[in-house]
């Protein structure tokens, strides 16, 4: 590139050029970001005093989405009586079941 002097340096400009725009447009990304995220925060203040929404239970509600959502852990209903290994029932059937009757591994029922 050295034989090229002028290219080199038109490319860097160019490139210099792009690199203030994208910071440029990265600042107005920010800026208008930070605005709205208030202003849904307002709504979402207000609309919980409306209905008279607890704060824990807002946070209650997000943890559980974090940790995976509606889907609670299964309750076993089968049993290896050898091991004692358990099985809800989802999913694959356990190799221990081989190809018997699951009947015959059920645990009695709880309330």
């Amino acid at each position: 590139m050295s034989d090229f002097p002028n290219v080199s340096a038109a490319m860097g400009e160019r490139y210099l050029e792009m690199i203030k725009r994208y910071q440029s447009l990265k600042h107005e990304i920010d800026r208008i970001r930070q605005r709205e995220t208030q202003q849904i925060i307002r709504c979402i203040v207000e609309m919980m005093v409306v209905y008279e929404i607890n704060p824990h239970v807002v946070e209650v509600a997000l943890s559980k989405r974090q940790r995976g959502g509606g889907r609670s852990k299964a309750i076993p209903r089968y049993m290896d009586p050898v091991t004692g290994r358990t099985w809800a029932g989802r999913g694959r059937r356990p190799l221990w079941m081989g190809g018997r009757d699951p009947a015959d591994f059920l645990l009695p029922e709880t309330d």
